[in-house]
């Protein structure tokens, strides 16, 4: 019979090292396999550490078939406390589950049923903003500071901010001058926040507000010398029509003599 293919939810999870299979198989060749290896669909779902110990020494596998409505649910539900994972660990495999759900791994056979970033993110028990760290350290980030996340070694938020803050190439030379992902994060880190200490508060510039000040100050003597021209000039038409209307009336009631007598009273003032 050949081996079973593992389900691409069964791979969100990491697998053993090879010390800790041999450590499994020894157990299971002197205490039999305690749990049984899920299979959905002929698929391995869950199991895949048991399943390859059980290859490794020879032992006889047992299965049971699983017909869950929701595999991605159920390996989240079988592994999450299982494997005492850390916040930052299961961000990274939330953001992996999401990713099957975008199309990215269909080569692998994902399924167009994976759930989406949201969803992964309460399967997992973590937040969303997490979940989007995760992706972005799993796109920006050098494999070494990914599975510098993955193993627990350095959490996801820090992570994602030195994949910001350092390109790929730069990424690698500071892990490798430090000695490992950890290490190298945590000197950007410093380096960062010392900076930001030193930096120096910026200070309101006062020109911009004096200049607003003077500016003012100029529109609103515009605004009164127009004012004052303006009332001046409505006294002297009022003045004018008076004397227009004394003409009128003197004319009228003493006629041509009375007239010319207005007018040079008028023109004597």
């Amino acid at each position: 019979m050949g081996e079973y293919e593992f389900h691409p939810a069964a791979n969100l999870f990491p697998m053993m090292t090879d010390a800790e299979l041999e450590a499994l198989g020894g157990d299971m060749l002197q205490n039999a396999q305690r749990e049984e290896i899920i299979l959905y669909k002929g698929q391995i779902l869950d199991g895949r550490n048991r399943y390859r110990a059980c290859l490794l020494k020879g032992i006889n596998p047992r299965f049971r078939e699983e017909r869950t409505p929701d595999p991605y649910a159920f390996v989240a539900s079988a592994n999450l406390h299982r494997r005492h994972l850390d916040a930052s660990q299961r961000a990274m495999i939330a953001a992996n589950l999401a990713t099957l759900r975008d199309g990215q791994n269909k080569a692998a056979g994902a399924s167009p049923d994976a759930p989406t970033q949201t969803d992964a993110a309460k399967l997992l028990e973590v937040s969303r903003p997490s979940v989007q760290r995760a992706r972005y350290v799993k796109e920006h980030g050098v494999p070494d500071l990914v599975d510098a996340v993955k193993g627990g070694d350095v959490k996801v938020k820090p992570a994602a901010e030195f994949a910001k803050a350092v390109p790929p190439l730069d990424q690698q030379r500071l892990i490798g001058e430090h000695g490992s992902a950890a290490a190298a994060v945590k000197a950007v880190q410093a380096k960062a926040d010392r900076a930001a200490q030193v930096m120096p508060r910026k200070v309101p510039d006062p020109k911009p507000a004096a200049d607003r000040a003077e500016a003012r100050a100029r529109l609103d003597a515009a605004r009164a010398t127009y004012v004052a021209t303006v009332e001046a000039a409505h006294l002297t038409m009022t003045q004018r029509t008076d004397e227009i209307r004394q003409v009128v009336r003197r004319l009228y009631v003493e006629g041509l003599p009375g007239l010319r007598l207005l007018l040079r009273s008028i023109a004597a003032s």
